[in-house]
Order: C-alpha cells, then sequence, then structure tokens
C-alpha cells in the first residue's frame, strides 16, 4: 500500500512534499502493524521518486523540462490569476538562483570537457540516462538538468531525450538509498 499509494500520489504532488507529509505516518503504521520502520520508509523513498516520474509537477526537474508546456494555461487561462497567486514563489526563487548558479557552472567547460575526455555522446538515450543517474549523486538531480537541458537542447533532443533526462535524473535518488541499505546489510 505504501509503495503504490504513494508512487500515484508523487505523480499528483510534488515528490519532496510528499516525502515529508508520509514519513510521519509511515512511521506510524510501523509502530502500530509492528512493522519494520527502515523497510516502510525505503518503501516511501522509492515510491515517492519512481512515482513523481509521471508527470510534470512531480519534481523540480520534470517541472524544469516541461515549463515551456504549461505557458497556454497561464496565457489563455480565465484562471490564470488564481494559478499565478497559488505558485510557491519562495522555491521558484530559491531554484532560479541555483540555475543561475548551474549556468556559471555550464559556462566553466568543466562537464564539456568531461564528456569529451569520456566520449559520451551526449544526445542518445544511453548516455542520457548514464549521464543523469551518475552525475545526479555528485550534484543533485535539479542542477544537473539545469546543467544538461541546454545541451541537449542545443543538440536537437527530441521529447523521448527530454524524458529518459527527467527518468534518469529523477531515479538516481533511489541509487544513493539502494547503495546505502545494501551497505548497512553488509556490515
Amino acid at each position: 500500500m505504501v509503495l503504490f499509494g504513494a508512487g500515484l500520489a508523487s505523480a499528483i504532488l510534488m515528490n519532496d512534499t510528499l516525502a515529508i507529509i508520509g514519513t510521519p505516518v509511515v512511521l506510524l503504521l510501523a509502530r502500530k502493524h509492528g512493522m519494520s520502520a527502515k523497510l516502510l520508509l525505503l518503501a516511501l523513498a522509492f515510491a515517492v521518486t519512481i512515482g513523481s516520474v509521471a508527470s510534470p509537477i512531480g519534481n523540480p526537474q520534470n517541472l524544469l523540462i516541461a515549463l515551456v508546456g504549461a505557458l497556454p494555461i497561464l496565457v489563455g487561462s480565465s484562471r490564470r490569476w488564481v494559478i499565478l497567486r497559488r505558485i510557491d514563489w519562495h522555491t521558484l526563487v530559491f531554484f532560479a538562483a541555483m540555475f543561475v548558479l548551474m549556468e556559471s557552472v555550464w559556462r566553466t567547460g568543466f562537464f564539456q570537457e568531461l564528456m569529451h575526455i569520456w566520449n559520451v555522446t551526449i544526445a542518445s538515450t544511453e548516455s542520457i540516462l548514464i549521464v543523469s543517474v551518475l552525475l545526479s549523486q555528485f550534484i543533485s538531480n535539479v542542477p544537473l538538468v539545469a546543467l544538461y537541458q541546454p545541451a541537449l537542447m542545443h543538440a536537437g533532443a527530441s521529447t523521448a531525450e527530454l524524458m529518459a533526462l527527467a527518468a534518469g535524473s529523477t531515479i538516481a535518488g533511489n541509487l544513493f538509498i539502494l547503495v546505502y541499505w545494501v551497505f548497512l546489510k553488509l556490515l
């Protein structure tokens, strides 16, 4: 129930919000039913991460990739002012500042040089998935998308390739959790 319920809910709500709200609920369920809290927390973490791939509002990097698609709603809707008032502007300012930082990093050429040295074809689906999963471990998924999306757009990326970026960068959050859990089991 936790896995599927949280997965479906994270496609509708932002995954970070659902993780914050879901943690005390899962801990309560574990205590009430005598279940492993670690197991339920892992299920929650995987569910909110994987489920958030399904929609543009599931996580910030999906929203970054799909933001242009929302413009007709904001421009053409008679409720645009209501929609604009409900936007979490503090979070948007935070991400805007992060994007400015990532643009600065991109202009240094550091990541472009690494991709050149490693002979990575940036626009293939396989490369997008591998790069997004690996680099998300070091610079986090939202900054990775802010760095990688301009390169993909410049290379003429298709919708499928942009979806690979959204999926890879989102699912990458589970890699650290899984490695950590395996490490704890080996100790």
